[in-house]
């Protein structure tokens, strides 16, 4: 037997696919404002880590890579627009942060989609502890 359903390996898949649905969460909520722009480089920053602990996962680099640089690419539209509307607030700028995080939660939820019951999001009904 070669040990193939260890359960460490499952863990950290799930404790790093936790953390992509908090940093989603995260993006979500941040405003975008001139104020924020600081907060959602934060955040945008905070997913890029956990999406890239998720990459570096097993499963990660077998099954969703696809979907990891999807949204790693969308992080990136999300943290250089936010840096160009810290330059240059404007409305279009605002826009643009506006579509590029909208974009990046899409991705992000087509990657927890694609994970899908493997890591269950956390419900109000615990599971009875073995």
């Amino acid at each position: 037997s070669s040990g193939s359903s260890r359960p460490a390996p499952v863990l950290t898949v799930c404790q790093d696919v936790d953390s992509v649905r908090a940093a989603l969460r995260g993006i979500v909520s941040v405003g975008v404002t001139e104020a924020a722009v600081s907060e959602i480089e934060a955040v945008a920053r905070g997913m890029k880590v956990s999406v890239a602990d998720l990459g570096n996962t097993v499963s990660g680099r077998e099954e969703w890579q696809s979907q990891i640089d999807a949204v790693k690419a969308e992080l990136a539209r999300l943290q250089s627009a936010a840096s160009s509307y810290q330059a240059a607030p404007g409305t279009q700028a605002r826009s643009s942060v506006l579509s590029a995080k909208a974009s990046v939660a899409v991705t992000a939820r087509r990657l927890l989609a694609a994970v899908g019951n493997r890591c269950p999001a956390p419900s109000a009904t615990p599971a009875p502890s073995p």
